[in-house]
C-alpha cells in the first residue's frame, strides 16, 4: 500500500534501459527528443539515471540507466561531461581503488572493469544478490540475499569462492528496501533487522569477521539505510518511536553511538523523508552537519540540520522530485537525478558549501506535448483546504468541454509528487482533465495533516477524493462528467468514495485495493498486517469501531458508480481474497461492475499486466465520462 507504489512515477525505474552509446561522448548526454507520448512509452521507455555512486578520486559518476530495454551500466565525467556504457546491469558499485565496478545482472554479482573490459562473474547460482557494497580494503563485497530463506548479510572474496553468510534471520525474505554499511575501517557491518520484535526494524551491527551481532537501537523502526560517520563511530539514519504510528515520509533523525548503544532523535524543525528508503541521511566531511530530504507540497528538496541538533536549512532549491541523492568520497558534491512532470532524468551536481546545481547530463527521454501541471487547492466538505495537481490537455481551450478525473495516490500517508507521472500525463493526452490529490493523511503538509488519517482509514480522505470531483464538476470547462481510480491505498480510497458520496462519480476504477481490513489483517504479510494495525490502532479485537469504519465492504449497497475492479491473484500485500469478497458483494446487490484478474501477480505488476490494466482503465472512462 505504499504511494502509488511511488505509483507510475517511478513505474519507468523498473524496467531497463536502452542502450544509447557505446564509446565515450564529448559532451553532456543526449535525451531522446520527440518521443510519441503513447502509454508504453511513458511508462517503460522513458530513459531514467537511478543508483547514482561516485568514483573514489570525486570526479565520475556510475549509474544504472532504466527504460527501453535492459538496464545497463554507465559512467559520466562531472567535468567533462563525457558519458560511457559499460555493461547490462544494475546496482554498480565503485571499488575502492576506482579501477573497477561492481554491479548486479540476472541475480548475480559480477565486477568490470571502469573501461568496460574485463566482466567477472563473482557468483552462479540460483539465489538472489541485491544492494552489493564493496569493502574498505577492497578485498570482500557484502549483499543481502533470501538464499537462506530471510534476508541476511553475505560476504563473497571479490577473486571469487563460495559466498559465507554473516547474519541469521535479520528479515523477513520479502523485506527488500534495506541494504548494509561497511564502516570506513571495515571493522562492521551495518544493517536493519527485526530479530529484535516482529514489528521493530532496528539498527543491528556485526563484526565483518563474523560473529554475534549486537542490536544498536531499541524501540524504533529505521526507515532509511544508516550512514556511518567519517570517523566511524557514529551511525545517522531515519527513523519512527516504536510507539507511535508509522508515518511515511515525514520520519524523524536519530543519530547512533555504535560502541555505547545510544540513539539520540536528532530535535529539529523539519521532519525527514526515507523517499522509500531511497533518501537516507548523510553526513558532512566535518560531522558537524547531516543532510536528508524533505518534502513540500509535492516537491523534495535537500536540507541540512546541526548534527547535535537545531534549525534546519534547506540547501537545494528545486521544484519537482530528487532521486539517487549521494555524496561523493569525501563529501564535498552532491549528486542527485532531477525530475519534472515533463522531463524524468537530469542528472545534477551541486557543492555541499551550497550554490547553484549544475546538469551534467541529460539522459532522460522528452515527449511530444506533454504540459506541466497547474498546482492548485480546493476545499473540501469540511473547510480544510486539499492540495493537488491539476493535468490538462495540450492545447487546452478554456471555452470547450472536457471529461475529468480525481486521481487518488497509494501508500495513504505517502503523497503523489510534482515529479514525472506518467499515467496522468497519458489522460490528459487522451483529452481528460486531471486532478491528482494529495489528500488528508498525505506527506508534505506537515506531521498534523498526516495525523488526521489515523483511526480513519478511508473515511475523511474519501470525502476528500468526492470535494475534488465536486470541484471539477463546477469548473466551465467540465462536461459534467468525472470518474475516479487509484491502486493499492488509491484502490481504497476510490471505493471508498463511491460508497461514502454515491452521487459524485460517473466511473470508478479501484485497484489492488483493501475494501475490509479486517479480513485483510488477518491474511496481509507483515506489513501490511503492520501498517493496518497502527492505522486502526490496534487489531480488529482490539478497536472494532475503527474497522467498521474503514469498511467500504459493508457500504456496497450505496454504490451507483459503474466500477471497473482489477487485482493481482497473488497479491499479499492488499489480500487477493480482498477482491473475491468484493466482486461476491458488488453481485449480491446487483450492481454494475467488471472485474479483471492477474493470477499470476502480486501487489506490482509486470510490464504486460500495467499496459493491459491501464488500457482496460482508458476504455473504461472513455465508455462512460466522453
Amino acid at each position: 500500500m505504499r504511494r502509488k507504489e511511488h505509483e507510475v512515477r517511478r513505474v519507468a525505474q523498473w524496467v531497463g534501459l536502452v542502450a544509447f552509446c557505446v564509446a565515450a561522448l564529448a559532451s553532456t548526454a543526449p535525451a531522446a527528443d520527440n518521443v510519441a507520448p503513447t502509454l508504453e512509452n511513458l511508462l517503460f521507455a522513458s530513459r531514467s539515471p537511478r543508483q547514482l555512486t561516485w568514483s573514489p578520486d570525486g570526479t565520475q559518476l556510475a549509474m544504472a540507466i532504466a527504460g527501453g530495454g535492459p538496464s545497463r551500466i554507465a559512467t559520466l565525467d562531472v567535468d567533462t561531461k563525457a558519458m560511457r556504457t559499460l555493461v547490462e546491469g544494475s546496482s554498480p558499485v565503485w571499488a575502492p581503488d576506482g579501477r573497477s565496478l561492481a554491479f548486479l545482472r540476472a541475480g548475480d554479482l559480477w565486477v568490470v572493469d571502469a573501461s568496460g573490459q574485463n566482466e567477472r562473474r563473482i557468483t552462479n547460482d540460483r539465489d538472489d544478490e541485491r544492494a552489493p557494497a564493496w569493502s574498505p580494503d577492497g578485498r570482500t563485497i557484502a549483499f543481502m540475499s533470501s538464499r537462506s530463506g530471510f534476508q541476511n548479510v553475505w560476504v563473497v572474496p571479490v577473486q571469487g569462492g563460495a559466498p559465507r553468510q554473516v547474519t541469521t534471520k535479520a528479515m523477513f525474505h520479502d523485506m527488500t528496501r534495506f541494504g548494509v554499511s561497511w564502516s570506513p575501517d571495515g571493522a562492521w557491518l551495518a544493517y536493519i533487522s527485526n530479530a529484535g520484535g516482529w514489528e521493530h526494524d532496528e539498527l543491528w551491527v556485526v563484526s565483518a569477521a563474523g560473529g554475534a551481532p549486537r542490536q544498536v537501537s531499541r524501540g524504533l523502526n529505521v526507515t532509511s539505510q544508516p550512514d556511518w560517520s567519517p570517523d566511524g563511530r557514529r551511525l545517522a539514519f531515519n527513523g519512527l518511536a516504536h510507539d507511535i504510528y508509522r508515518y511515511g515520509d515525514m520520519s524523524d533523525i536519530y543519530v547512533a553511538d555504535v560502541a555505547a548503544a545510544s540513539v539520540k532523535r536528532v530535535a529539529t524543525t523539519a521532519l525527514a523523508s526515507d523517499n522509500m528508503g531511497n533518501a537516507p541521511v548523510l553526513w558532512s566531511a566535518d560531522a558537524k552537519t547531516l543532510f536528508f530530504v524533505y518534502f513540500d507540497r509535492g516537491d523534495a528538496n535537500v536540507w541540512s540540520v546541526p548534527a547535535e541538533g537545531g534549525v534546519a536549512a534547506q540547501v537545494t532549491d528545486v521544484k519537482g522530485d530528487l532521486d539517487s541523492i549521494a555524496l561523493s568520497r569525501t563529501r564535498q558534491r552532491f549528486a542527485f537525478v532531477h525530475s519534472t512532470p515533463t522531463y524524468g532524468g537530469a542528472v545534477k551536481v551541486l557543492p555541499a558549501t551550497g550554490g547553484e546545481p549544475i546538469t551534467v547530463a541529460e539522459i532522460g527521454s522528452r515527449y511530444d506535448g506533454l504540459t506541466e501541471p497547474v498546482s492548485v487547492s480546493f476545499r473540501s466538505f469540511d473547510g480544510l483546504y486539499v492540495h493537488g495537481f491539476l493535468f490538462k490537455p495540450p492545447n487546452f481551450d478554456p471555452s470547450a468541454k472536457y471529461p475529468t478525473l480525481v486521481q487518488v495516490h497509494g501508500g495513504g500517508h505517502n503523497l503523489i509528487m510534482n515529479g514525472f507521472n506518467a499515467v496522468e500525463q497519458f489522460l490528459a493526452q487522451r483529452g481528460y482533465v486531471v486532478l491528482a490529490i494529495n489528500y488528508r493523511g498525505s506527506s508534505g503538509y506537515g506531521r498534523p495533516f498526516q495525523d488526521l488519517a489515523i483511526e480513519d482509514w478511508g473515511g475523511k480522505q474519501a470525502l476528500d477524493a468526492a470535494a475534488a470531483g465536486d470541484f471539477l464538476k463546477q469548473q466551465p470547462y467540465s462536461n459534467g462528467k468525472v470518474g475516479i481510480y487509484g491502486g493499492s491505498y488509491g484502490g481504497i480510497t476510490t471505493l471508498a468514495a463511491i460508497t461514502q458520496s454515491p452521487d459524485t462519480f460517473d466511473a470508478a476504477v479501484p485497484m489492488r485495493g483493501i475494501y475490509d481490513f479486517a479480513a485483510a489483517w488477518e491474511e496481509a504479510d507483515r506489513i501490511g498486517t503492520i501498517f493496518t494495525q497502527r492505522g486502526h490502532r490496534g487489531t480488529p479485537k482490539e478497536n472494532p469501531a475503527a474497522y467498521q469504519r474503514s469498511s467500504s465492504l459493508s457500504r456496497v449497497d450505496r454504490i451507483k458508480t459503474p466500477l471497473l475492479v482489477m487485482h493481482g491473484g497473488r497479491d499479499v500485500r492488499a489480500p487477493a481474497r480482498q477482491h473475491v469478497l468484493l466482486v461476491q458483494a458488488l453481485k449480491q446487490h446487483g450492481k454494475q461492475f467488471e472485474e479483471q484478474v492477474y493470477a499470476d501477480e502480486a501487489h506490482g505488476f509486470s510490464r504486460k499486466s500495467q499496459l493491459d490494466m491501464y488500457g482496460r482503465l482508458i476504455t473504461w472512462f472513455d465508455k462512460y465520462l466522453r
